[in-house]
C-alpha cells in the first residue's frame, strides 16, 4: 500500500477542514458555530483546526477566500476572453461571464451560497470588510466594464444595476427548489444552461432600464 507524503496529507486535511467548516458556517450561521463541531464534522481532532487555521475567524476567512479564488479568477479569463472576441460591449454575454463562475461546482453550491447570502446581508463588521477584500476589486471592473457596454454609460448606474444582479445571483447560487415548485417544474426540467439564460435575460432586461432611469433622475438632479 502507497504511503500518502506529509504535504499530500496536509493538503488533504485542511481541504476536510475547510469543506466541514462551510457545512458548519452553513448550517449554523457564523456565530453559532465552534471549531469543536468542524472538527467532528471534518473526522480531525480540534487540534489540528488550529494547527491550520489558528482561530474560527481566520478558518471563515480561508472558505471564503477558497471559493472566491475560483470564482473571481474565472470570472477574469472570461472578460479577458470576450475582450479578445471583440465582445466587450455584449451585455448578456458580460452578464455570464460573472454568473457562470458562481453557479459552477467549483463555487460551493447551496453552503457556499448560504454563507455569501449571509455576508452581502450584513451592514458592518466581518462579513463586510470581508465582501470588501475579496469581492469589491472584481466588483468595480464588471461595473467598469458594464458602464462602458450599456448606453448611456452611467457609472453610478451601473454600480446599482450591478448590485441588483448579485442578489439574483446570490438566490439561484442557492438553488433550493422553490423556483421550480413556483413554475410547477420538476427539477430536471430546469437544467444549469436553462437556469443560467433565464437569469442572463432577467438580469440584462432589468440593467437596461436602470441605468436609463438612474442616468435620467441623475441629469434632472
Amino acid at each position: 500500500m502507497l504511503e500518502v507524503a506529509p504535504t499530500d496529507q496536509a493538503s488533504d486535511t485542511r481541504r476536510r477542514i475547510l469543506d466541514a467548516a462551510e457545512q458548519i458556517f452553513a448550517d449554523f450561521g457564523y456565530a453559532a458555530s465552534g471549531m469543536k463541531m468542524i472538527a467532528a464534522e471534518a473526522g480531525v481532532a480540534q487540534a489540528s483546526l488550529h494547527y491550520h487555521f489558528e482561530s474560527k475567524e481566520g478558518l471563515y476567512e480561508k472558505v471564503v477566500e477558497r471559493r472566491t479564488a475560483a470564482i473571481n479568477s474565472a470570472r477574469r479569463s472570461a472578460l479577458e476572453g470576450l475582450v479578445a472576441q471583440d465582445r466587450s460591449n455584449d451585455l448578456e454575454a458580460i452578464l455570464d461571464a460573472l454568473f457562470r463562475p458562481a453557479l459552477s461546482p467549483e463555487a460551493g453550491g447551496v453552503n457556499y451560497a448560504r454563507i455569501l447570502a449571509a455576508m452581502s446581508s450584513a451592514s458592518k463588521g466581518r462579513d463586510v470588510e470581508l465582501v470588501r477584500r475579496y469581492y469589491d476589486d472584481i466588483a468595480h471592473h464588471f461595473i467598469e466594464v458594464m458602464a462602458r457596454a450599456v448606453p448611456p454609460h452611467d457609472r453610478r448606474a451601473a454600480a446599482w444595476a450591478y448590485s441588483y444582479s448579485i442578489g439574483a445571483l446570490v438566490s439561484q447560487m442557492a438553488h433550493t427548489g422553490r423556483s421550480e415548485r413556483l413554475a410547477n417544474e420538476a427539477p430536471e426540467q430546469s437544467d444549469f444552461e436553462k437556469r443560467l439564460r433565464r437569469l442572463v435575460r432577467f438580469c440584462a432586461a432589468g440593467i437596461r432600464e436602470v441605468m436609463v432611469e438612474e442616468a435620467e433622475s441623475g441629469a434632472a438632479n
